[in-house]
């Protein structure tokens, strides 16, 4: 690109904001600079020093967990708050570990609570394997500029403007994949991580498999794999074993660059055992009113109590449905989104997180279908069905916490703005 130098004036005029000691470490450099276009000089370097933090954020973020990812740190990456017993229920794992050519990936300890198992794994790129996945490196050069101004259309001020500071910064483990190979390369049928196998069965876990990873070192990560797991999927079993297998490494994917996948042979089996928690849990229906919001009525149908959260089941029912209030933002019965806030006693919010894990309609003519959890399974008109759905509500648990409110939140078109609504609350004791 011949014009990179007047692409970077025009960028280096707009605001950016970085940290207070890197903008002291940049005025520096400007006071000592003796070129005579100063202020053009700090407001690039300024622009350049983003891309610096935003590459060494990983690093930071180690180093500010004191060298450890156990325990809270790795709750608050998820957004999710486990007790102070999350050490207690870590087992560490050994001879758990693929390698090809250089590449490994280990898995380093596993925790099993009554609603969940987070898998930790020690990730380590060969300098051929880093180079290749481009880790690291910033999404813009001439070469992908060129090509995202041709398949996208845009200008070269529009691409630079919407992807400057944006780095191929993320690595990813995706298991069970369906893996193709054609005249285009080998790649992954999907991108998404929520195949998850069960003692041999296969189970669809959308969208309960957050996973994070943070950047150690130049070649080493540290990712978290989260699952979310019922009595689905594990119905009255306390042991079972997790199977991940067609491994695949993959970097992030924006802005129009291509992803490009590392394939692993071998297999994880692991096994988990959910008896301690169980033990050191316990399980009660709560006598709350239930929330009504239009014609969806939700009751808290049971709370568990473990070492590390608590666990609210919530089953809610949506009578005289139609496609109409379904579908239709504007019709008077549509029921946006719901989300939910929980407090203690004292009104302090407690982190927390929702998820559906079923979705089953039952029509006027008594026929039954099982819908993907969080869609719509059928464009046919009707009237006058019943749809029940299943959720749970982790919530961060504290010792001195003695009772909960939830509040359901609603998200309501009105006006092309959406406003969040309240539902009538439920309100709970823990003893």
């Amino acid at each position: 690109m011949n014009d990179i130098d007047e692409l970077l004036r025009k960028i280096a005029k707009k605001d950016v904001d970085v940290p207070q000691r890197v903008s002291n470490v940049i005025r520096q450099a400007v006071r000592t600079n003796k070129r005579k276009n100063v202020f053009w000089v700090q407001r690039l370097i300024t622009a350049m020093a983003s891309v610096l933090v935003i590459f060494i954020g990983g690093i930071t973020v180690y180093s500010a967990c004191g060298g450890t990812f156990y325990g809270k740190p790795i709750s608050e990456w998820l957004g999710i708050v486990f007790s102070d017993e999350y050490e207690e229920y870590r087992v560490t794992v050994e001879d758990e570990n693929i390698e090809k050519d250089g590449t490994s990936v280990e898995l380093i300890s596993t925790v099993c609570d009554d609603g969940f198992v987070v898998l930790e794994f020690d990730v380590v790129l060969s300098n051929k394997d880093r180079e290749y996945l481009e880790v690291g490196e910033p999404i813009l050069n001439e070469s992908s500029i060129e090509k995202i101004k041709q398949e996208r259309g845009e200008d070269e001020l529009d691409v630079f403007q919407r992807l400057y500071g944006e780095q191929i910064n993320e690595l990813g483990i995706s298991f069970n994949n369906d893996i193709v190979e054609d005249e285009y390369g080998k790649r992954i049928d999907g991108l998404n991580n929520y195949n998850l196998i069960i003692d041999g069965e296969e189970y669809w876990v959308r969208p309960r498999a957050p996973q994070t990873t943070t950047q150690i070192s130049e070649n080493e990560f540290k990712v978290y794999q989260l699952y979310f797991l019922t009595d689905k999927e594990l119905g009255d079993k306390t042991e079972f074993t997790i199977t991940l297998k067609d491994v695949a490494l993959k970097n992030c994917a924006k802005g129009g660059i291509e992803q490009k996948f590392i394939f692993l042979d071998n297999e994880f089996n692991i096994e988990l055992s959910k008896d301690k928690a169980i033990k050191n849990s316990k399980e009660f229906v709560p006598v709350c009113e239930n929330s009504v919001y239009k014609n969806m009525t939700k009751k808290v149908e049971k709370v568990i109590e473990t070492p590390l959260q608590t666990i609210v089941k919530i089953d809610s029912v949506i009578n005289n449905l139609s496609l109409s209030n379904l579908c239709n933002t504007s019709d008077k019965n549509y029921i946006g989104l719901c989300n939910y806030k929980v407090y203690d006693e004292n009104g302090n919010e407690l982190t927390s997180c929702s998820y559906e894990t079923n979705r089953v309609i039952t029509y006027a003519d008594g026929s039954i279908e099982q819908w993907e959890v969080g869609d719509i399974g059928t464009y046919k008109d009707f009237k006058n069905a019943t749809l029940n759905l299943t959720e749970y509500i982790i919530v961060e648990k504290k010792d001195e916490t003695e009772s909960l409110e939830i509040v359901p939140i609603f998200e309501q078109p009105s006006n092309n703005v959406v406003e969040k609504v309240e539902g009538n609350s439920f309100n709970f004791g823990l003893e």
